[in-house]
């Protein structure tokens, strides 16, 4: 799709936190959708002439006349990339765009505190110090990009902060949370956020304008970044906050580990770094997509509360 205007957008993942968002806010803007779903579909789609719906798993994918196919679906685990290839396949097989969305936890762990993070940022280069979750975000770009190549269409990846609003409202750069309390860093840097309406508008764009080259990366965070502090009071019930310093010597982390059950992973030094560093975040190239806020920080938190 090459222009802006009405047009039809498959969503794989249409019914997950973000894919729901992307039907609604691809329908007001007056594209058709097909809606790659599970097992039932949301309240109101099954009436809507302009949802298509689409059970997961179908082989192959029904994308004809489709300009754009956006991978909106959580990332499975590193060795388990079978359905994702087979989406991005068979969008670029019938000339779609690509549009996937990518998370910022791809970035380098070893970057210098303090820094403005734009698309410019280095991604990872030693996966294996990091978590499962990290590793399988950085394997959905390469297959994204090995597709998109495959079948020579354009691909844009959009690498979110942390999404949140109803139901999603933890994160794991606030620091280490149990038991009602937050072991969090001293500093109080920008969370890297990105309300999800702000994420559905920009999947959105990003299949439907012009492009300027084959790839493009975008980064995906609100303009107003609460700093940790600012967070926590807006939630309802904050947890009583430890301040802990950014840099946990390995020992440390590893006495922590019992506080995460079944999320240890979490705890490796260098995934720790790279979520708890203080750090700055730059949102031009979204603008330039045609992105504009929405809601502010504060009305966004207590919407999500209520809803």
């Amino acid at each position: 799709m090459d222009k802006p205007g009405p047009g039809r957008i498959a969503v794989i993942g249409a019914d997950g936190f973000v894919g729901r968002r992307t039907v609604a806010e691809a329908r007001a803007a007056g594209h058709a959708v097909l809606a790659c779903i599970g097992a039932q579909a949301p309240e109101g789609w099954a009436g809507d002439p302009g949802i298509t719906l689409v059970a997961r798993g179908t082989t192959p994918l029904p994308l004809p006349g489709c300009d754009a196919l956006i991978h909106a679906a959580p990332p499975g685990p590193e060795a388990g990339l079978g359905p994702l290839r087979a989406a991005l396949d068979a969008g670029a097989a019938k000339g779609a765009r690509l549009v996937l969305l990518g998370s910022l936890v791809v970035l380098a762990s070893g970057l210098a505190p303090g820094r403005v993070i734009d698309e410019s940022a280095p991604l990872e280069s030693r996966p294996e110090r990091r978590s499962a979750h990290t590793r399988a975000r950085l394997a959905q770009e390469a297959e994204a990009r090995q597709a998109a190549e495959r079948g020579g269409v354009p691909l844009r990846i959009l690498r979110a902060g942390a999404i949140y609003g109803p139901g999603h409202l933890w994160n794991d750069h606030l620091g280490i949370g149990a038991r009602g309390l937050l072991l969090g860093p001293r500093h109080d840097g920008e969370l890297p956020l990105a309300w999800v309406g702000h994420v559905a508008q920009a999947l959105v764009l990003a299949a439907t304008r012009p492009m300027a080259a084959a790839v493009e990366v975008i980064h995906v965070v609100d303009d107003d970044l609460p700093t940790r502090a600012r967070f926590l009071a807006a939630l309802a019930l904050p947890p009583r906050r430890l301040p802990m310093p950014w840099r946990i010597p390995p020992a440390a982390a590893r006495a922590l580990r019992p506080l995460r059950r079944g999320q240890g992973e979490l705890l490796r030094p260098a995934e720790l770094r790279a979520r708890l560093m203080p750090l700055r975040y730059d949102n031009s190239r979204l603008h330039a997509l045609g992105w504009q806020p929405q809601i502010s920080f504060e009305a966004a938190m207590a919407q999500a509360q209520r809803d």
